[in-house]
């Protein structure tokens, strides 16, 4: 009975540890051109590559996202990843006159999130007051603690409506949470 209970206490303790330190998890995937993957993580986020339907003659792509179960809405990725007017890391598609060799040649993808919907949206409003109100009455950005890098396994380019696209891709994402100490955690603005 005694051993039973220590091992109780140490898986308790294990978890806390890993709550304390953040997480690391490693996801496999495959999509083809106009097809989503979505893969649910810890502490209810979820990852995916959304399939995009571009303006002819760009084929379709895909936009990394995250977002968390209770506010799906709400992207975790964009606010994180400036530039917030023109290509950017969360796209692996075709637009701003990109061929499918370069969209594949970006590769890894470092990128970073917010692991909560309130912080995106803080963030969110930071990227709006910078960008298209001239900068002023803008809080500061808060930190991103999520951190992720996708990479392109294997791929196949091919037609899309007579266009060369990438029409299969292979990858692996490898996304990281880091846990604020109590003390350390960012103050939000009232919304």
């Amino acid at each position: 009975m005694r051993l039973l209970i220590l091992a109780v206490i140490l898986v308790v303790v294990a978890g806390l540890a890993r709550a304390e330190e953040g997480w690391t998890i490693v996801v496999l995937g495959e999509v083809q051109a106009g097809q989503g993957f979505t893969a649910e993580l810890p502490d209810d986020l979820a990852f995916a590559l959304d399939p995009t339907a571009q303006a002819p003659p760009n084929p379709p792509g895909w936009t990394i996202r995250m977002w968390h179960s209770a506010r799906p809405e709400t992207d975790l990725v964009w606010p994180a990843n400036p530039p917030y007017r023109f290509d950017n890391v969360r796209y692996l598609d075709t637009g701003y006159g990109k061929t499918p060799e370069q969209l594949l040649a970006w590769n890894p993808r470092e990128f970073l999130f917010y692991p909560e919907a309130d912080t995106a949206d803080a963030a969110a409003d930071w990227v709006r007051g910078k960008q298209w109100q001239g900068g002023e009455q803008s809080p500061e950005r808060p930190e991103a603690r999520g951190t992720g890098v996708l990479t392109i396994l294997d791929s196949r380019i091919g037609l899309v409506g007579g266009v060369p696209a990438v029409v299969w891709l292979r990858f692996e994402a490898r996304l990281s949470v880091e846990r604020w100490a109590t003390s350390a955690q960012p103050k939000l603005p009232v919304r």
